[in-house]
């Protein structure tokens, strides 16, 4: 049903109400990022003209769209809405919050003396790499001004991009690589019991467990190596295993190994029986486990305690020619920095590059570490048992001693019971004659190469010179051979093809009978020859650890002279712990020092890279490079043209430039930029000028001109 209270619109136009609406009221409150500035819409401005038309014109009754005077109506509240949308924007641009345009900031700024800084041109850096082809020049010099082009991705354009510094670029400093690997440097402890490998101050630190101080008194080194008088403590740490130049080694478990040390003028041995043999042919090393006690852990220390301090060296009085043992005793075994390394090849007129091949780090020489390729008893070792012979061949049985008794056949061949009698006599011993008689047994000892022992069999490969070990239980002497000859020799009930080795101690001087020289526990049946020796060759270990995050220096594996503190450098390499991704950081090089090493083949040098701030990842230290020949760039390129020709009867004349956008780079100005834009005429170049204002024909300084470009 109908609410008869309702109210009823006889007119659905909506004409016959009471009144226009009216215009909207807009109240901005501060902070709107837009202001709110129409005063209608086209719908709005409609519904006002038509309410209005009904007061105005009461006879026009016909609202359709069709109708030319609705048309008219809707027409102009097109144009009011067109209208109004552009004073709002209009509005909005009178305001730093809520302008849109450039030029509204622009004029904005302007009004209060402030001008807006153009766009800043992006800035890298970039690293060269010079060809190391043969015949290429070692060194060039890279000028400001040159151009490279960026390799653009899938429908992209190349970008330009220009260095703005000349810098030196050397083929060596396209990669330097830290250094990878370290010397094996050995040595025996004073006990003789332990095997150490131990670090020169300035190499890289030693790492694991064991790490300790040793006195360079208590140490015999295997490695020869020069040390400064200065140097008193070596970081040093006990092994038992070491790694051996050579895949293909004739190494097996059993073996024995000869390690020789000397300190001072004293040298001591030590034998080692071999564990384990582990070829690596990728590497082209074995590792060999020995079966030798591990010293124990005295003190950790860290590598600053025992690195050399830089020693200022003045530079010799009168030039030394480049090589010899001048250089050597200048240098050898000093941490030097850049600059008193420079004063010294200066005042020395050293050529730089033929100074960096003299160091250039020689070929590691053998060790005094020896394995040995023949093992076998001595002679007699096989001969009967000495109760078997004849009775007329050997003493009455139970005679005792080595005087025949009374009563003995005096023609018996051996009067000496070699074999012993159990609480008696002791079994003969490697140095005594079978055939001897009285109180001295040993051999034939008149000639001074007279043999001190006979081989079992004959073995060729023995050599004066070098090394055997002779070995009985727990008991192992080594042996230097003076002389060694083949000889038929009888003995022992016997006869053989033997070796004679005339022996010398570790040190070089005669055996002596009857004391700890010959010691009488190498029984001639039970004792043990090591002979035919070989130097062996050790291998350099790797250095496995990551370049880590924060690191501030690194040693590289060679000599990179003439890099002065402040030059760039740029580091790549693969991550840690992110597999296959690289990545590339700046490093500004604050001090360069250098490590100069006397190695037996000649003189090393390394080179430390000293850099703020620290690494901010870490990296595999097997993928670092560094190059060094780094160049300040900017995005954009140079191009030259003329402007114009001037007019002296025209003021402030304009010249438009033909290529556009003009490039602004970084400059310690106000606005912290400047334009790259130079201006010459007839050769005289002109500086820029703020504005126009007090500029005339006779300015004082140089020629200035007003760049408008940058103001608009």
């Amino acid at each position: 049903m109908s609410d008869p209270t309702a109210e009823t619109r006889l007119e659905p136009c909506g004409c016959c109400e009471a009144g226009p609406p009216e215009a909207p009221a807009h109240d901005n409150r501060p902070g709107l990022p837009a202001l709110r500035y129409r005063v209608g819409t086209h719908g709005s401005f409609m519904r006002r003209m038509l309410a209005r038309l009904a007061v105005e014109l009461p006879d026009l009754t016909s609202r359709a769209g069709d109708d030319p005077a609705i048309a008219m109506l809707d027409a102009w509240a097109t144009a009011a809405d067109v209208l109004s949308f552009y004073s709002e924007r209009m509005a909005n641009e009178h305001y730093l919050r809520t302008a849109a345009e450039r030029r509204s900031v622009l004029e904005l700024a302007r009004a209060i003396g402030y001008e807006l800084s153009p766009g800043v041109a992006a800035g890298v850096e970039l690293a060269f790499t010079l060809d190391e082809f043969p015949g290429s020049t070692p060194q060039t010099s890279i000028p400001s001004g040159t151009r490279v082009q960026s390799v653009p991705a899938p429908g992209e354009q190349p970008q330009s991009f220009e260095t703005v510094e000349a810098i030196e670029a050397r083929v060596k400093w396209n990669a330097m690589r830290p250094r990878q690997t370290r010397p094996q440097r050995l040595a025996i402890g004073a006990s003789g019991d332990h095997l150490y490998r131990f670090a020169l101050p300035g190499e890289p630190p030693l790492s694991g467990p064991g790490v300790t101080a040793i006195a360079v008194a208590d140490l015999f080194r295997i490695s020869e190596v020069a040390l400064d008088d200065e140097v008193d403590t070596l970081q040093a740490q006990g092994v038992n295993a070491i790694v051996i130049a050579g895949a293909n080694l004739r190494l097996a478990p059993g073996d024995r190994l000869l390690f020789v040390g000397v300190r001072g003028g004293e040298t001591r041995a030590l034998v080692a029986p071999v564990l384990a043999v582990e070829p690596d042919q990728k590497r082209g090393e074995t590792r060999v486990s020995l079966d030798l006690p591990l010293p124990p852990q005295i003190l950790f220390v860290t590598a600053a305690l025992i690195q050399l301090a830089q020693t200022a060296l003045p530079p010799g009085p009168a030039p030394l020619p480049l090589g010899g043992p001048q250089v050597h005793g200048l240098l050898a075994n000093r941490v030097l920095a850049e600059s008193q390394l420079q004063a010294i090849v200066a005042t020395n007129q050293w050529a730089s590059g033929s100074f960096e091949l003299l160091l250039e780090r020689p070929p590691p020489p053998p060790a005094a570490v020896f394995a040995f390729a023949e093992r076998l008893g001595f002679f007699g070792h096989n001969g009967p048992y000495y109760r078997s012979l004849p009775q007329e061949l050997r003493l009455p049985p139970g005679a005792g001693g080595f005087v025949p008794p009374e009563g003995a056949p005096p023609t018996a061949v051996y009067p000496t019971n070699w074999d012993g009698i159990p609480g008696v006599s002791e079994p003969l011993s490697i140095w005594e004659d079978s055939l001897a008689t009285g109180s001295d047994t040993t051999y034939d000892a008149h000639s001074a190469d007279a043999p001190d022992a006979y081989l079992g069999r004959a073995v060729p490969a023995v050599i004066p010179g070098s090394w055997v070990v002779f070995e009985d239980g727990d008991v192992r002497r080594a042996y230097r051979v003076r002389a060694a000859a083949e000889r038929s020799l009888v003995g022992f009930g016997i006869h053989d093809r033997v070796t004679g080795l005339a022996l010398d101690d570790v040190d070089g001087t005669d055996l002596v009978n009857d004391t700890p020289d010959k010691p009488d526990s190498l029984g001639f049946r039970t004792a043990t020859a090591h002979v035919a020796s070989a130097q062996l060759e050790l291998a350099e270990l790797p250095i496995t650890d990551v370049v880590p995050q924060g690191a501030t220096e690194l040693m590289l594996e060679a000599l990179a002279l003439d890099l002065p503190p402040g030059r760039r450098a740029m580091l790549t390499g693969e991550q840690a712990g992110a597999p296959g991704i690289f990545a590339s950081e700046l490093l500004t090089l604050e001090e360069s020092t250098h490590l100069i090493l006397e190695e037996p083949g000649g003189v090393a040098g390394f080179t430390t890279l000293r850099f703020a701030p620290g690494l901010q990842r870490s990296y595999l230290r097997a993928s670092v490079t560094i190059n060094a020949n780094v160049a300040r760039a900017t995005h954009g390129e140079t191009v030259q043209h003329v402007l114009g020709s001037g007019d002296g009867a025209q003021a402030n004349q304009r010249f438009a430039l033909r290529k556009s956008p003009l490039t602004y780079v970084s400059a310690q100005t106000p606005s912290g930029a400047e334009s790259a834009l130079e201006v010459r005429v007839e050769g005289v170049r002109w500086d820029e000028a703020p504005s126009l204002f007090g500029l005339g024909p006779e300015t004082p300084g140089l020629k200035q001109y007003f760049l408008e470009s940058a103001k608009g």
